[in-house]
């Protein structure tokens, strides 16, 4: 039997309850927090990649007709990588294809990808799988308005490119 007071040990027993209920709420502030830092730095508002051929498709064409509803906003698109060099200004335009099962329908979307990269010497092969997460982007060339991605990261598969 404890020779301190009743009302002594309900304090102490208080004081470690309230200790432990602290340590538990910080560690759960803590996961939140962690948590939510990803998300911030993961954030995608349109994730094709993660859809059906049927709604990537219909979602992307959407996109090229009326990209103003989606400027600026970022977007991952999982196909297949198309080139189009242009000898005349020296510049590769590259793209995620998008193809369905019957080889009927195509259409793509065009990104940006690191700087100081030499054609063909620092890119893979033309049909090379890939994901793109960018933000879609509109600019003029020739009197023309084109759609593209812009500050890309892009995941080459099996592409041994970087």
């Amino acid at each position: 039997m404890s020779s301190a007071p009743a009302h002594t040990i309900l304090k102490w027993e208080k004081r470690n309850d309230m200790k432990r209920i602290c340590a538990a709420l910080l560690a759960c502030l803590m996961l939140l927090g962690c948590f939510s830092a990803l998300g911030e730095t993961e954030k995608v508002d349109y994730d094709l990649s993660a859809a059906g051929y049927t709604i990537a498709y219909a979602q992307l064409y959407d996109m090229l007709l009326n990209p103003d509803a989606y400027l600026g906003k970022t977007v991952r698109i999982s196909g297949w990588l198309d080139i189009y060099y242009d000898e005349a200004v020296d510049y590769a335009y590259l793209s995620c294809i998008l193809r369905d099962p019957t080889a009927c329908c195509v259409t793509g979307l065009e990104f940006l990808w690191d700087e100081g990269k030499v054609y063909p010497e620092d890119y893979p092969e033309y049909g090379t799988p890939l994901t793109v997460t960018g933000r879609l982007e509109t600019y003029q060339d020739g009197g023309w308005e084109y759609v593209h991605l812009t500050d890309t990261q892009v995941e080459w598969e099996n592409a041994g490119v970087s």
